[in-house]
């Protein structure tokens, strides 16, 4: 009677050790399960962060490019102010040679 009772209770031991063992892995899987879902969260966030950045990349591009063709115009309306200024200076030192000549 005495074995049975050591045997019974040598079995609720290992019951309850096994219920323990069970209940450690239980939760630790759902503090996994936790931990995955906030990298999840994590992805998802770098993900919108990445596509906000594209469109801001987007939209600096088209400013660039608009601000490099204002620096064109820019250029070639200087050019044909010097044009207009080499050709008055040429025009006016002619006056003068023709002026000094006669």
């Amino acid at each position: 009677m005495k074995e049975a009772r050591c045997e019974v209770s040598r079995h609720a031991a290992e019951i309850l050790t096994t219920t323990n063992i069970l209940e450690e892995m239980k939760n630790s899987a759902r503090e996994r399960e936790k931990d995955v879902q906030n990298v999840v969260a994590e992805g998802r966030e770098k993900d919108e962060q990445i596509a906000k950045l594209r469109i801001q990349g987007a939209t600096m591009r088209g400013q660039v490019a608009e601000l490099g063709e204002e620096v064109r115009l820019r250029d070639e309306k200087i050019a044909g102010l010097e044009k207009v200024d080499a050709e008055k200076r040429q025009r006016n030192a002619e006056m003068m040679e023709s002026t000094a000549r006669n």
